[in-house]
């Protein structure tokens, strides 16, 4: 539903407003998705060092700001996700980071989300307007409860904005 592009620009939002540090994790850990940040971002290797225990994940910085990657080849998502030390390694990424904004799987699809939703601070929903189905919704919201999660907000993504907003504000509408 659109949530890699608005997971992306939430953390470049935040590197612009404060000039925090942020880590962009992609919790699908798609290599393809990581070689494409690389060349964008001109990313190379940082100095942070995140891991506890993890020894294949890999901090890259982009060029001119504070936004940080992880890279982690030959990682199973699940495996990473279920993995004991999960909850220390999660405790160093908050030392080391302002913000930590993990894009990870559709919940309804995946493992690993329904398994890491209960250990985030905040859990947002990304859905697309005349899309994504409100019995998808609802099993979502049940989904994220069942697990000991709780939903902080939904972003509706992909949005139209009605043409009859030139007449009022279209700030509104955004």
């Amino acid at each position: 539903e659109g949530a890699t592009t608005v997971s992306l620009l939430v953390s470049l939002g935040l590197t612009e407003m404060n000039r925090s540090r942020i880590l962009y994790f992609d919790g699908r850990f798609d290599g393809r998705r990581f070689a494409a940040y690389k060349d964008i971002f001109e990313l190379r290797k940082s100095s942070v060092k995140c891991g506890n225990g993890f020894g294949f994940l890999e901090c890259y910085a982009s060029k001119g700001s504070n936004l940080c990657f992880v890279n982690s080849p030959n990682v199973n998502s699940l495996d990473f996700f279920t993995n004991e030390g999960i909850s220390a390694f999660l405790s160093e990424l908050k030392e080391s980071f302002d913000y930590v904004i993990f894009d990870m799987p559709p919940l309804l699809a995946s493992s690993e989300t329904k398994v890491f939703c209960p250990m985030a601070d905040q859990f947002y929903l990304v859905f697309s307007p005349g899309e994504t189905l409100v019995c998808d919704i609802e099993k979502c919201q049940a989904t994220v409860t069942k697990t000991g999660g709780k939903i902080h907000g939904v972003v509706l993504n992909r949005q139209k904005i009605p043409w009859w907003s030139k007449f009022f504000s279209t700030e509104s509408f955004v």
